[in-house]
């Protein structure tokens, strides 16, 4: 099945990229900040905390991919839809757009093995951005993370990559420079990807590759790295932070430096807020309740990461997730515990009730 909302364009010859003292600066800055967290997570930080920032950081990423789309709206909304609300009237669009974001943040589990995205890849990802509803998506969410990376590779092996998506890997994979700097790897894929994907939903599956380049490059030690989606410039939205004179002038003369000096300037901005957040929240250690400090025994850690990655289940997806291994009993326990120490929360009543982590736990 190949992708019909792709459209050619002409590539240059080839890419070079000039490392400029602006373009240094930012590359520096940003694996610097990127050591400093990754020190800061493994030491600074508990069991619960380091979960914590996580799940803060998934929220924000799922955010900003919807506002790469054009579209705003407020975290409980984006909530209630992913756990399967309709938005109907004037913010249908809006809902379609928060299930594209969900499930593209659903698919970035791949990004953990370490491996770059591909044309396949890529191709994946636009199809889960443009079929959000697709009933095999919405089953991911039953799966643990580890098979959810293979599952994004099961959905590019049904799609055939357009020509132009295979030539536009081709020409960045050839470019040494950028090859093997992940950062400006994923900022020329992103900038020429967007003039291949034109669509506003395409444009959350483009934000989808350019996390997976940079999480799978290491740059996200604590599993929560995101652009700020509340900024005036918004990186990766399509009518924003990209010089249209500059574009054209990279695509005829090959030279991409100075598009790719603003986009590492805008990673290293996102890691160094990313940092400083996690030094406030070290600080702040002290004011958590004491059961989120504790260390989580084996049963307790494996229901809350279940938590975290599938967002707002029932008791009974919960089980089926978990492999049906735990006894009802055991798991209603455990969920009743962790919702005392304030490291859970429960909606609904019975059948109904349903379980998610708690803001700020």
């Amino acid at each position: 099945m190949s992708q019909s909302y792709a459209q050619r364009v002409t590539l240059p010859d080839h890419f070079t990229v000039r490392f400029t003292p602006k373009l240094l600066r930012s590359l520096t800055s940003a694996w610097q900040a990127v050591g400093q967290v990754d020190v800061l997570a493994q030491f600074g930080l508990s069991y619960y905390a380091r979960q914590r920032i996580a799940v803060e950081g998934r929220r924000e990423r799922i955010a900003h991919l919807v506002a790469c789309a054009d579209q705003r709206a407020g975290q409980r909304e984006i909530e209630e839809v992913l756990a399967g609300s309709i938005l109907v009237g004037t913010r249908i669009e809006v809902g379609r757009r928060i299930q594209s974001a969900g499930a593209v943040a659903i698919a970035l589990d791949a990004a953990t093995r370490g491996e770059p995205t591909t044309p396949a890849t890529c191709a994946a990802y636009m199809d889960i951005a443009h079929n959000p509803d697709r009933g095999a998506t919405q089953a991911w969410q039953r799966y643990s993370a580890e098979r959810r990376a293979h599952l994004l590779d099961l959905a590019g092996e049904e799609l055939r990559p357009p020509a132009v998506t295979r030539d536009v890997y081709a020409k960045v994979t050839e470019t040494p420079v950028i090859a093997e700097e992940p950062i400006l790897r994923a900022g020329l894929l992103w900038l020429l990807l967007r003039q291949v994907y034109i669509s506003r939903q395409a444009a959350v599956g483009l934000a989808g590759v350019v996390y997976h380049e940079l999480v799978s490059s290491g740059l996200d030690p604590s599993r929560s790295f995101s652009f700020p989606g509340g900024r005036a410039i918004n990186p990766l939205h399509y009518d924003q932070f990209v010089n249209e004179f500059q574009l054209r002038e990279m695509m005829e003369t090959g030279d991409a430096t100075k598009l790719l000096e603003r986009f590492a300037s805008e990673v290293s901005l996102a890691l160094s807020n990313q940092r400083r957040q996690m030094q406030r929240f070290a600080s702040e250690l002290c004011h958590l309740p004491q059961g989120a400090l504790a260390a989580p025994d084996d049963i307790d850690r494996a229901i809350f990461e279940r938590l975290r990655a599938l967002g707002h289940v029932k008791t009974r997806e919960l089980i089926e997730a978990m492999g049906g291994t735990l006894p009802m009993r055991t798991l209603q326990r455990r969920l009743q515990g962790m919702v005392k120490r304030g490291l859970i929360e429960k909606t609904g009543a019975r059948k109904d009730a349903r379980y998610r982590i708690a803001e700020g736990f």
